[in-house]
């Protein structure tokens, strides 16, 4: 593969380079058991706590990952504190490192051999095995069967929410925290994920992947808000709370550009339109890019002649092929000859800003009408129409 599509795919959007069909990890060893923990506090009584973590816990062993969670619950919408944890080791291993960073938690190895099943528990603990732990991130019951794991069904209680993110850089002062306080009590259903990085990121060149947001960053916000009546009175009441805050934390996190993740995509920030441009869309690709973005952009404007269906780039001798076949099936099976709007797409000769997209539709229909006439594609064939189908990997040809 050439090498700068390689590079792009690994945290750049591998759809939007192509469609992926298989990945070739190197898994990591982890220990026979973990520790996975939470600490529940009120925020008010917690401040300096919660001040007390934003400035270690990007430094801690690499072994121990500690996330904070803030959300707001009950009728008097008392801002709450979660402290989530997973340790890669036994219990008999963490006791001490906690009592070495944060002997705030008061977490003994006697609460971690219990199923604790209180609600609003201030303290759990399990030593489990690693796939167990997944369940906790998850929210459910770490004795779930790990079948669960692969249940794919889609929930049918409804839920809607918005969410988007920053990076931080430096502590968030006292008026901050104050501002956050203020600003969940408006408001229901309203959380912060506080993910600190450091450790393995630290030691990766922010250019090395599509990924730029390491050393100097302390750590992730992702800020969601949830709701269950989908009216447009709610749904826009709980997205203009959302984007108030979102406008409020600006002072405190990063900036020139101000950041975000982007698994956390946020339409806000902005979305290819008709007359699209590289310059257009720097307003939300360096925000999830940074200076990587340019690179992006470059190795989406270069022909990649190696794989041209796959990295759905089509050079014209391969096209002209392509469309033969077609031109083939599609005469045999209809005695018709109607593919001039193939032929025209099949030709095409990427440039940057050819409006390849405006002609997708079409291009699809005449492809469905063969499949479901029975017509057997060949490899090349098949994942041409595979393309089709998922015209969000278009999106910014």
């Amino acid at each position: 593969m050439n090498e700068d599509l390689f590079w792009a795919v690994r945290g750049g959007g591998g759809a939007s380079f192509g469609v992926i069909l298989a990945w070739k990890l190197k898994f990591v060893r982890v220990p026979e058991k973990v520790t996975i923990f939470s600490i529940h506090r009120k925020l008010n009584s917690s401040r300096d706590l919660l001040q007390k973590w934003e400035n270690i816990s990007h430094q801690l062993p690499e072994n121990l990952f500690i996330r904070l969670l803030i959300q707001n619950g009950g009728v008097e919408r008392q801002e709450e504190l979660f402290f989530q944890s997973q340790y890669l080791g036994p219990v008999d291993e963490l006791i001490p490192l906690l009592r070495q960073y944060f002997p705030e938690f008061n977490l003994e190895r006697n609460d971690c051999f219990q199923e604790n099943i209180t609600s609003g528990a201030v303290k759990r603990c399990y030593e489990v095995s690693w796939i167990q732990s997944a369940f906790y991130f998850y929210f459910r019951k770490i004795t779930s069967p790990l079948e669960v794991l692969l249940d794919k069904t889609i929930p049918t209680q409804k839920h809607y929410y918005k969410g988007t993110s920053d990076f931080v850089r430096t502590p968030i002062p006292e008026s901050g925290w104050e501002m956050i306080e203020r600003t969940f009590l408006e408001e229901a259903g309203p959380r912060m994920i506080l993910e600190p990085l450091g450790g393995k990121m630290n030691e990766i060149s922010e250019s090395e992947t599509p990924f730029p947001h390491r050393k100097g960053n302390l750590y992730n916000i992702q800020y969601t808000v949830g709701w269950s009546d989908n009216s447009e009175s709610i749904s826009s009441q709980k997205m203009a709370w959302l984007r108030k805050l979102y406008k409020e934390m600006e002072p405190y996190v990063a900036k020139s550009p101000r950041t975000a993740y982007r698994n956390y995509r946020d339409l806000d920030f902005g979305t290819n339109q008709e007359n699209y441009s590289y310059s257009k869309a720097k307003m939300w690709g360096e925000k999830y890019f940074n200076g990587n973005f340019e690179r992006l952009g470059k190795v989406k404007s270069k022909p990649m002649v190696e794989d041209n269906v796959r990295n759905h780039i089509v050079n014209e001798t391969h096209a002209r092929s392509l469309s033969d076949k077609l031109e083939t099936l599609y005469a045999s099976k209809t005695g018709n000859n109607k593919l001039f709007m193939l032929k025209q797409l099949m030709n095409i000769r990427y440039k940057e800003g050819s409006p390849i997209f405006d002609h997708i539709n079409d291009f699809q229909g005449v492809l469905d009408q063969l499949s479901e006439m029975g017509v057997k594609f060949d490899e090349e064939i098949q994942g041409l129409w595979l393309l089709n189908t998922m015209p969000d990997s278009w999106e910014t040809l």
